[in-house]
């Protein structure tokens, strides 16, 4: 991490106010900062399991639903570790997988994110209808793209996932993220794919976005019982998804399609029970405590001059007046707070 960035960063951790630990575990004075967020989105995934069908050697697995339990997806978007400027944030996808036993987990099933960012580079992504529709999906991505377009999506993404199995692992480089037609009218843009950590990793593996010193204290802790702020890092992983601007972040939903499929190579059946799709929108509750107030979703379309994702690819040019909003942002969030 250059220089610049990590002081910008260590900077905006000091702001945090102290918290209350409550039932935490000793090790979050340390951590908390780091997990710090301005706005969090979380939604349920039905628990996965590998099964075999016949004799384990057969290699023919199916993916199933675990029926008492579930797991929880959460974008939580927090300052930016990538960027020295403190007006951008970062969006980490974290997956607590619940009761599931990760050691068993990650021996058999490997898991790929597959993001739509919000922002490329100075470019805003998403039409302008549908960004101002998107606030208001209720997570199954209807708000933001059409059923043909999911259903697509899904069949496009089923296939990617049968080409990572076994030995074809290649970590998720390799997935065609072609945007396929039934979805351009929305304005979406390519996905970015990465590979979730593997479950059943070490703790500081599965969290390996955070920074030394930070991150060293995971490698001095127990496996099983680590909770702050009544997130479960024990069962969880992390994944430091997209940067964008703060209006951004705050606002609009990231699309994640996740794609799960087993370590074990092809068997004599091929099954598209085999490998797993999810899709999931979420959609950014309330700021917490001390963060910048959100601006309205009309001001901030008006202020990035949104036109439509048709005009430019499906990524609209930011407003004139953006390096000038840019300035007076900075003298508001240096002495912004961000509790957890």
């Amino acid at each position: 991490m250059p220089t610049l960035t990590l002081l910008t960063h260590v900077l905006t951790l000091a702001l945090l106010p102290q918290i209350s630990l409550g039932q935490d575990s000793p090790q979050c004075s340390a951590l908390s900062p780091s997990l710090a967020y301005n706005t969090s989105s979380t939604t349920t995934l039905p628990a996965l399991a590998i099964t075999w069908q016949g004799a384990t050697a057969d290699n023919n697995i199916r993916i199933v639903n675990v029926t008492d339990q579930q797991w929880q997806l959460s974008a939580l978007v927090q300052p930016a570790y990538t960027s020295h400027t403190l007006n951008r944030t970062q969006t980490v996808l974290w997956l607590d997988t619940g009761r599931s036993n990760l050691t068993r987990l990650g021996t058999t099933m490997r898991m790929c994110h597959n993001f739509v960012p919000l922002q490329v580079a100075a470019n805003v992504t998403w039409s302008y209808e549908t960004l101002k529709k998107s606030v208001g999906d209720t997570g199954d991505c209807r708000a933001l793209v059409s059923e043909a377009c999911l259903d697509k999506l899904r069949a496009q993404y089923s296939g990617q996932a049968g080409a990572q199995r076994g030995r074809k692992w290649n970590r998720c480089q390799k997935t065609n993220n072609t945007v396929p037609w039934e979805c351009e009218g929305s304005g979406m843009v390519e996905t970015i794919s990465a590979p979730n950590p593997e479950f059943n990793s070490t703790l500081d593996s599965r969290f390996a976005y955070l920074q030394s010193p930070v991150r060293d204290v995971l490698n001095t802790t127990a496996d099983d019982s680590l909770v702050c702020a009544g997130r479960n890092l024990s069962s969880s992983t992390a994944l430091l998804g997209p940067t964008q601007d703060y209006d951004l972040g705050v606002n609009f939903p990231i699309m994640d399609i996740m794609t799960f499929f087993g370590t074990a190579d092809y068997g004599r059946v091929q099954s598209t029970q085999a490998h797993r799709v999810q899709i999931a929108c979420l959609v950014p509750g309330q700021v917490t405590e001390g963060s910048r107030e959100k601006a309205s979703v009309d001001s901030v379309l008006a202020r990035y001059n949104s036109t439509g994702g048709n005009q430019t690819a499906g990524a609209q040019a930011l407003g004139r007046g953006m390096a000038t909003w840019m300035m007076v942002a900075w003298t508001f969030v240096v002495g912004v707070a961000f509790v957890v």
